[in-house]
């Protein structure tokens, strides 16, 4: 039913999320449970759910930890997706 939430759980990491309604993913799950990626459906917000991000976000708050708000709204709207400024702000 449209507007019901649903869960996502990744065995290989022991992750679960829950997706929000309009929330979708586009391909099937890797055979080695890398996990998965799920956008809303005018493409503005993905939740991401895998080591490799997990791994990201991490390098991303320490490497956070003595910048600005400014410094990330540019950084925001110089990339084209989350995953993109993830990598961006991790170097």
């Amino acid at each position: 039913m449209a507007g019901e939430w649903s869960s996502y759980a990744n065995a290989r990491f022991g992750a679960t999320i829950d997706i929000p309604p309009g929330f979708v993913n586009d391909v099937q799950e890797p055979a080695n449970g890398d996990g998965l990626t799920f956008h809303s459906a005018d493409g503005k917000a993905e939740l991401l759910v895998s080591q490799q991000e997990l791994a990201i976000t991490d390098a991303l708050r320490r490497a956070m930890a003595d910048r600005d708000v400014d410094m990330l709204v540019d950084g925001l709207r110089k990339t084209q997706s989350n995953a993109e400024f993830l990598l961006q702000m991790s170097r």
